[in-house]
């Protein structure tokens, strides 16, 4: 998703090699920072990069200095065993500077939620998860089959093509043949330019298989029919998506998911604290307890620059 992300918007100038996966959860964070800064770690000055590298990387240690902004992005995951309400706001309140100690953007329920796209705003601004929260992989399967998800999945599905059914087995040249797929734009010229990108980048077999496959998923694909890149597509996509969660993280801070469609969204008025307060709040409902579907971590866009949404 943040490959995706980065791509689409490279204003931000992040470099994927500093895109760490911590391969955890967020309580188990909260349990290194006590191991290394004791039980009133809230009291110190977190260098985070310090801690993780000394876990994951011992012989690359890294240091908050070394970076310009950092972002944690972790799941909500109520349902584990290490949950705890008082911890997780203490990491939520803490971490609130990208430009210091980290921005924490927590999930709900996890990262996939931003591939919700639904036939209207109303539909997703009701949107929840109904606890007791089924394991990652349920939530996961409900958004398998969303528009959002196809085309997410798309760079990956033109590399899997490449490599298993026409045995291409050069990454660099497979990366080089997709990337050029995914810049096409023009539907008229469609079918030359996959005929080009397939004889002139690969030596395989069953060429004119390879061209027919690739002609019939891309002519099908809504960018080309649009006449711009995926990445532009992708782009909208994912403007229309953030502005999306932006409303209806003010409606969850309102208690108001009808907001006139006046009322002037900013990422300045979401308060990322208030939403954890009320999420642990929805979850432990004696009734029907749930949490609002929201992600939060596609908020990087408009807080580096809200520009990017326009």
């Amino acid at each position: 998703m943040f490959s995706l992300l980065f791509d689409c918007f490279p204003e931000l100038h992040i470099d994927k090699d500093d895109v760490w996966i911590y391969g955890t959860n967020i309580y188990q964070l909260y349990n290194d920072i006590v191991k290394e800064y004791g039980d009133d770690w809230i009291e110190t000055d977190i260098d985070l990069p310090f801690v993780v590298s000394k876990k994951k990387y011992p012989n690359e240690l890294r240091y908050k200095s070394d970076f310009i902004n950092i972002f944690l992005v972790f799941d909500y995951e109520r349902q584990d065993p290490n949950f705890s309400e008082e911890k997780i706001l203490q990491m939520q309140s803490y971490f609130k500077d990208a430009t210091d100690v980290g921005q924490l953007y927590i999930n709900y329920p996890m990262v996939e939620s931003y591939q919700e796209f639904p036939d209207s705003l109303d539909e997703f601004l009701s949107k929840k998860w109904q606890y007791p929260m089924k394991p990652g992989k349920y939530y996961k399967k409900q958004v398998k089959n969303t528009i959002m998800q196809e085309y997410v999945e798309l760079p990956n599905r033109f590399d899997e093509i490449l490599f298993e059914r026409f045995h291409v087995t050069d990454q660099t040249l497979r990366t080089q043949c997709v990337r050029k797929f995914l810049s096409l734009n023009n539907a008229d010229t469609l079918f030359g330019d996959i005929t080009s990108i397939l004889v002139d980048n690969l030596d395989i077999t069953c060429k004119d298989t390879a061209i027919g496959q690739f002609y019939d998923m891309i002519s099908r694909g809504q960018y080309v029919k649009k006449e711009v890149t995926y990445w532009q597509y992708m782009r909208q996509m994912f403007q229309t998506i953030i502005k999306m969660h932006m409303r209806k993280a003010i409606g969850i801070q309102l208690h108001n998911m009808n907001l006139n469609s006046e009322y002037e969204i900013e990422i300045g008025r979401i308060e990322l604290d208030t939403i954890l307060k009320l999420q642990n709040e929805a979850s432990q409902k004696a009734m029907d307890p749930f949490i609002w579907i929201l992600n939060t971590c596609i908020f990087i866009i408009p807080e580096y620059n809200g520009e990017l949404l326009k």
